[in-house]
């Protein structure tokens, strides 16, 4: 079941659609916890050099295995309801948010260790 036939088509009003992917820095401890629960939620899990990456619906997960002094959110993907035209980017703290163009957002966090 997709999330269309639980949810509103509110998305329809913003320009925001779907979260696409996302990376996540996790600890090992914490990688090794995840990836078992990725695949009891139906993900497609492959592993790679630097963690996990699982897929299901449009969305990718990438879990990257660091020290736990650098974990975090690392990015956030969107796909837009309507594509945009102009590149614009907003930075707002530590992160830059870049939309378009096109029908796509990318949203990046820097780690400051």
């Amino acid at each position: 079941m997709g999330r269309e036939r639980v949810l509103p088509d509110d998305y329809a009003n913003h320009l925001m659609r779907d979260v696409t992917g996302i990376r996540i820095g996790i600890t090992a401890g914490d990688h090794a916890d995840t990836v078992p629960l990725l695949r009891a939620g139906g993900f497609a899990v492959r592993t790679t050099p630097q963690g996990t990456v699982a897929t299901r619906g449009g969305t990718t997960i990438r879990l990257d295995v660091l020290p736990l002094g650098e974990i975090g959110l690392r990015s956030v993907e969107f796909s837009l309801s309507t594509a945009v035209l102009h590149r614009h980017v907003e930075r707002i703290g530590n992160s830059e948010l870049v939309v378009g163009p096109g029908p796509r957002a990318h949203w990046t966090f820097r780690f400051r260790g």
